[in-house]
């Protein structure tokens, strides 16, 4: 663990400015930095907002359908209600499995070699090796290799519209060699009966996530197994139909999610000026000796 040396701080030089402009350039700063905060603040909402309503689209496209004039038909399920005439609701466990990964030992993990994908390199549809640890490619297992189009499922962590648990992620050809590590599961389709676009973004939907929590288990850290997740109903609409869903949402989300990324950008640049604002001032590139607080 990095440290700082105490003499490094006992001789640590800083500028000094007289009192009366020390106190001016903290009024200065608890105006404009409470001022940037309050942006950040609403802009945070704003990002809660963009999710809440990513998931609203995805769970009434998936559950409801595309066109709200259909005969519609009870599902089954009381908590579900209504779901359209043409589609059935069934465990996941008939049209899919979630195969679980390995169990690698820890202490071989070396900082190069074949990647073995955990539960923090899921990023919500994307594999962030950024963090990856590796393993000897001699060491590789045949059965958790990963495959372009392989949709991973996370089945530990924290709950709520951040947490680890429930994450998800497509694998690339970028992503490629890389195996699967214990507590990180990959669908595997019975494609004639689920179309895997469909299903990527079902296991997103609140009427999916909703079943998890109900099979949870551990304080800390929350856990579910394969067999429960298999155990989730699943609304299933024809197969030409859970592709024209799938493409609907595709369409959706990645408009949703390029306004989140720009809202993400301009947090980032308000924390760097937020940043840039107090060192000026406390190193003098700002006079502010003349400085009135708002009131």
């Amino acid at each position: 663990q990095k440290r700082i040396p105490d003499s490094f701080i006992k001789n640590f030089k800083l500028p000094t400015p007289p009192l009366a402009e020390q106190r001016a350039i903290a009024a200065f700063l608890d105006q404009q930095c409470s001022q940037i905060d309050s942006l950040i603040t609403n802009k945070r909402r704003m990002l809660d907002l963009l999710d809440e309503k990513r998931r609203a689209i995805i769970t009434q496209a998936v559950t409801r359908g595309l066109d709200p004039s259909v005969p519609m038909k009870d599902s089954g399920v009381a908590w579900l209600g209504l779901v359209p005439a043409g589609w059935t609701t069934q465990k996941l466990a008939t049209v899919a499995r979630l195969q679980g990964g390995f169990a690698f030992n820890s202490n071989e993990f070396r900082s190069e070699g074949l990647p073995v994908i955990r539960m923090n390199n899921l990023r919500r549809g994307l594999l962030d090796l950024s963090e990856a640890v590796f393993i000897d490619p001699t060491d590789s297992i045949q059965s958790v290799a990963l495959h372009k189009g392989d949709i991973l499922y996370g089945m530990s962590g924290s709950i709520g519209n951040s947490g680890s648990l429930g994450n998800f992620a497509i694998v690339s050809e970028t992503d490629l060699p890389a195996q699967l590590n214990q507590r990180v599961g990959r669908f595997i389709c019975n494609k004639s009966k689920i179309d895997p676009c469909y299903l990527v973004f079902f296991i997103q939907s609140l009427f999916f996530y909703r079943q998890i929590l109900l099979y949870i288990t551990g304080t800390a850290q929350f856990n579910v197994s394969s067999k429960q997740v298999e155990s989730c109903m699943v609304v299933l609409p024809p197969p030409t139909e859970q592709r024209a869903i799938a493409d609907y949402l595709d369409a959706q989300t990645t408009a949703l999610d390029a306004q989140k990324k720009n809202l993400e950008k301009s947090i980032d640049l308000l924390r760097e000026y937020r940043a840039s604002l107090i060192t000026h001032a406390v190193t003098g590139k700002i006079d502010v000796r003349d400085f009135v607080p708002a009131r």
